[in-house]
């Protein structure tokens, strides 16, 4: 899987953006507060389906605006394909906290979405994993699994 192309409308500080990425590993440095954690968010959100900065989703929408949306092109052959062979999955995120999936147009459910983007993330605010109760870090190896495993996500669910 391969992410080469990243649109934000109205997510968090960013009203417009558009980040097309050409090679596997990529590296965002910037000044504080300029937004690299949102993009790590916006993989965290496409890939888990929350973010664990966010409490409500309307601390991911920007200013006084009623709703955001995400848009990657995602690549997940090995091989070189062209840009119409690239699948668009896209999240709308509204104040209700009512969200919409799509992939290539077509609604989908999050769990039919479950193995499209794969991620593993540490940021700074993740140090509580260490140092907090075991069920803070068992809530984050479960969000890391449930990517590879549908039938581990399917057993956490019931067991939930």
């Amino acid at each position: 899987m391969f992410i080469k192309e990243i649109n934000l409308i109205a997510f968090r500080n960013y009203v417009e953006a558009n980040l097309k990425l050409d090679r596997q590993k990529t590296i965002i440095i910037g000044r504080n507060a300029q937004g690299k954690s949102n993009l790590i968010e916006v993989i965290q959100l496409l890939s888990q389906f929350k973010s664990r900065r966010a409490k409500k989703d309307s601390e991911l929408i920007n200013f006084d605006l009623d709703q955001a949306i995400i848009k990657v092109k995602i690549d997940n052959q090995d091989d070189d394909v062209s840009e119409n062979d690239l699948d668009e999955l896209a999240v709308l995120i509204r104040k209700s906290g009512r969200r919409t999936y799509k992939l290539n147009s077509a609604n989908k459910k999050p769990a039919e979405l479950l193995h499209k983007v794969l991620s593993v993330s540490f940021m700074s605010e993740d140090l509580n994993i260490i140092n907090s109760s075991p069920s803070v870090r068992r809530d984050y190896l479960d969000s890391v699994v449930k990517q590879l495993s549908s039938s581990y996500s399917e057993e956490l669910s019931k067991f939930e």
